[in-house]
């Protein structure tokens, strides 16, 4: 009698386990693109530059674009793009707003640092969203670049280019592992550090 009573329990017990596993295998979320397909995207074309998006917002086709500001709903409020929605990065899974995303429209998304909207245009491609595209910068480099005043010089600006120079940083690695002891510094628009009185 216990041993039966024991292979039914177990039993359950292994019914349970297999139709908790094939709920999670249901309601699971499923990724649309493997990694590799996202890298292949990624590598694509994945800036929108600065002399397209002036071209967009000063012949007025903005609605041919779905421009997502990634940023806070505060910071939303106090100023953003032409025609631009708002998705907070954190909100950016939620059911509505992948509806919204299902447009057939391309995607642009900016935020207030550009590794944000890096990182967000990865997910979405990996979701299996097929055409997003990042606007570089941050939101104030765009609204400087685009909105106070577009200069062709800059129609194809990247925050990171200009932010780290990495030609010059492997120089200096390479000068240091040769054993010399002077090196160019890293960020040329780094201020040169003061002398601090006193001490050994």
């Amino acid at each position: 009698m216990i041993n039966q009573q024991l292979n039914y329990s177990a039993a359950l017990f292994f019914a349970i386990i297999v139709l908790a596993v094939a709920f999670c295998q249901v309601t699971s979320k499923r990724y649309g693109a493997s990694n590799a397909r996202v890298a292949e995207m990624l590598s694509d074309k994945p800036y929108f530059s600065y002399a397209d998006l002036h071209q967009v917002i000063s012949t007025d086709t903005k609605d041919q674009f779905l421009i997502v500001d990634l940023r806070s709903t505060i910071s939303f409020k106090k100023d953003h793009l032409p025609g631009a929605i708002n998705i907070p990065e954190e909100d950016l899974l939620n059911r509505n707003h992948r509806r919204t995303l299902k447009d057939k429209k391309p995607v642009l998304l900016y935020a207030a640092q550009e590794h944000r909207a890096v990182a967000a245009q990865a997910l979405l491609l990996g979701m299996g969203y097929e055409d997003v595209r990042i606007i570089p910068g941050s939101f104030e480099t765009i609204r400087e670049n685009v909105l106070e005043g577009f200069n062709p010089h800059n129609a194809f600006y990247s925050s990171d280019k200009a932010r780290f120079d990495f030609p010059r940083y492997m120089s200096v690695q390479a000068i240091q592992s040769e054993g010399e002891s002077r090196a160019a510094p890293l960020m040329p628009d780094a201020p040169e550090p003061n002398a601090i009185p006193g001490g050994c």
